[in-house]
């Protein structure tokens, strides 16, 4: 999962989510949020027969030149692509990403790990929600739980944001709603940690 700048994106592997990133910028009906795990294998297929192979994460350039001169010129191909003759000719880096376009996981997100702009918790619920307390409760939870991790980096947060929205995919018509709330002054501070640690 890789969530910055108001956005969140999904997918099986970091180099998925960094796609599912590319993918959201793209298509403003996703209001910033693509879930590759939500999508079928056939669903997931289009979005990379429509995406050029540039679009993956760590290819630049004179690999993408490479790559077209191959026949590989959008992410689909790359996935498909014979693997021993990819990695024979451009090294394991590239194996591996083409491993994680398929779904297999090699990179941890914590390899990368920079210091962070905003603290994310989300979830997709496995059937529609119509009960306002159940969603509460799943607010509730996941504002605690960011709060936790917004401590452990030692970050403080001057605002908070909430976003719903049905599945792009669901026959119901499309709906996305987000909401942010300044606060007053920065803080590390959920509701409960202010009565225990912080007396405020």
């Amino acid at each position: 999962m890789d969530g910055t700048a108001d956005m969140l994106r999904i997918g099986h592997s970091k180099t998925l989510a960094k796609l599912a990133n590319h993918y959201a910028k793209k298509q403003p009906q996703l209001n910033g949020v693509c879930d590759f795990t939500q999508m079928s294998n056939v669903e997931m297929d289009a979005v990379m027969e429509k995406l050029p192979v540039s679009s993956v994460w760590g290819i630049g350039r004179r690999l993408e030149n490479s790559l077209k001169a191959l026949g590989v010129e959008n992410v689909l191909r790359l996935k498909r692509a014979n693997l021993r003759r990819i990695r024979d000719r451009f090294g394991t880096v590239i194996q591996r990403t083409m491993q994680e376009l398929n779904g297999e996981p090699w990179l941890e997100l914590e390899e990368a790990a920079v210091i962070a702009k905003q603290v994310m918790s989300s979830r997709s619920f496995g059937q529609r929600v119509e009960s306002l307390q159940e969603l509460q409760e799943a607010i509730s939870y996941h504002a605690a739980n960011a709060a936790q991790r917004l401590r452990k980096q030692g970050l403080f947060a001057s605002a908070v944001s909430v976003f719903i929205q049905n599945s792009p995919f669901d026959q119901a018509e499309f709906y996305g709603r987000t909401e942010t709330i300044a606060l007053p002054a920065p803080t590390e501070c959920s509701r409960k940690s202010r009565m225990r640690r912080c007396g405020c």
